[in-house]
């Protein structure tokens, strides 16, 4: 094996702008970025909907300390302390009002964080426009294909977009994801 860096850039086409594609644009560009990555990566992360809905959807959540970690690991984590709730433990109760358990959040390196799964949204999303990476919106994906050694989407507006990988993070439902499944 080579030591020398491979200067091939490699290009990711990103499905689903929520948290866990925003977020993976962003450890992709860490990586990228980093003084001993061997490789190059540029990314595209497609959304199929409008900027406007900023992708709301879903409650409250309990950020555990792993999770707490993977954004801090991104830099994230002052913004995830200022904007969530702090949870020093969590306790569990029966709809009869009997409590069945309660663990204190102590000892795991940081506290469990509650908060609406949009702020997350919002955490990482502010992140990714911080680096310049953006999102193209409006582009819904109706088919997906290999081609050698490079993947195509087509998208329903009738633009295609290549890469070297796809990585689809719209849910389990997606074209991307039946496509793959079918193998």
């Amino acid at each position: 094996m080579s030591s020398q860096q491979d200067n091939t850039t490699q290009h990711i086409l990103i499905v689903g702008a929520g948290v866990a594609g925003n977020a993976l644009a962003l450890f992709l560009d860490k990586a990228a970025s980093h003084p001993l990555s061997k490789r190059k990566f540029t990314c595209t992360v497609y959304e199929a909907y409008p900027r406007s809905e900023k992708v709301y959807i879903g409650g409250g959540l309990g950020l555990a300390p792993n999770g707490v970690a993977i954004l801090a690991s991104l830099g994230l984590e002052k913004q995830v302390h200022e904007r969530g709730g702090l949870a020093k433990g969590s306790t569990f109760w029966t709809e009869a009002g009997t409590q069945i358990g309660h663990w204190s959040h102590e000892g795991f390196g940081d506290y469990m964080y509650g908060m609406m799964r949009s702020t997350i949204y919002d955490i990482v999303s502010e992140e990714l426009n911080k680096k310049g990476l953006s999102i193209a919106y409006e582009m819904r994906v109706v088919k997906a294909e290999e081609r050698g050694d490079k993947v195509y989407v087509e998208f329903a507006d009738g633009s295609s977009a290549q890469g070297d990988y796809l990585i689809a993070c719209d849910g389990i439902s997606s074209v991307e994801t039946r496509l793959t499944l079918r193998r």
